[in-house]
Parts: C-alpha cells; sequence; structure tokens
C-alpha cells in the first residue's frame, strides 16, 4: 500500500508544478530587450520602450493605446 502512495504524490506533485510553470510562462509572452527608451503611453503610462507598450496593447486588448511623447509621462 505505502509503495502504491509514493508514485501517486510524485504524480500530484509533477502535475500542480507544471501547471505553475504553464501559468507563468504565459506572462512573459512578448521578449522585449532591456533597452530604457522610455515612452508615453496614450493611457498615460510610462512604458520601458515602445515594444513595451507594444506588449502592453496585447496583453490589455487595446488596440488603440499608442504612443502619447516620447519620454516619460509627466506626473
Amino acid at each position: 500500500m505505502l509503495m502504491m502512495k509514493n508514485p501517486i504524490i510524485v504524480l500530484i506533485i509533477y502535475l500542480a508544478s507544471a501547471i505553475i510553470a504553464a501559468k507563468t510562462d504565459r506572462s512573459n509572452t512578448c521578449p522585449c530587450p532591456r533597452i530604457y527608451n522610455p515612452v508615453c503611453g496614450t493611457d498615460r503610462t510610462t512604458y520601458t520602450n515602445p515594444c513595451e507598450l507594444a506588449c502592453a496593447r496585447t496583453a490589455k486588448g487595446k488596440a488603440d493605446l499608442g504612443i502619447l511623447k516620447v519620454g516619460p509621462c509627466e506626473e
């Protein structure tokens, strides 16, 4: 009986970690370079660079999100 419990426990732990890894991978689906070239979005949010803004546009489902100006947004 103890021999059967161990493989089941291992399988449950494996499946749980696979689910967590799959959820984690989806959060970073847009690889952008780590270049600081700030832009102010039309939502008045400062993005690190135009690529980050494009990723936010996709993630938020906002087709109208664009660059308001080059440089950080004014506080």
